[in-house]
């Protein structure tokens, strides 16, 4: 009856460890799940920004461009210019937005990394502690 009682501790902690190694999996897929959410969003965001600029450039520049006289025009450059730093702001909101989502995303994968470490460290503690005592 002890190495039966034994047995079934030792298949208890084994599914225990299983248990986290699978919470940890999970977890991580939660992660990467929320991330691409997290750039979805914001490719939705400046996408929609960056349609709006266009439009408007469109409608109040292009034909503002094509009716204006010579001298006319060059008062136009100043408006051009201030669409072009809306379109680099667009840009430059992306590429920052991204690339804070990647480091986000790659900080939680140390994390679970760590975790999963921790788990692993203590299944071998316990596996050693097992074996010397059944050497006892």
């Amino acid at each position: 009856t002890d190495k039966t009682i034994e047995s079934i501790n030792d298949n208890l902690a084994t599914l225990i460890d299983s248990n986290k190694r699978l919470e940890n999996k999970v977890d991580l897929v939660s992660s990467n799940m929320k991330t691409v959410i997290l750039d979805i969003q914001l490719h939705q965001a400046v996408l929609a920004d960056t349609i709006n600029i266009m439009k408007d450039f469109m409608q109040y520049v292009i034909p503002a461009s094509l009716t204006a006289s010579r001298a006319e025009r060059s008062s136009l450059v100043h408006v051009v210019n201030e669409y072009y730093n809306r379109l680099h702001i667009a840009s430059s909101r992306l590429i920052n937005g991204y690339q804070f989502n990647q480091l986000n995303h790659q900080v939680q994968l140390m994390s679970t990394s760590l975790i999963t470490n921790t788990v692993q460290t203590d299944q071998q503690s316990v596996s050693i502690y097992k074996s010397t005592e059944n050497a006892k």
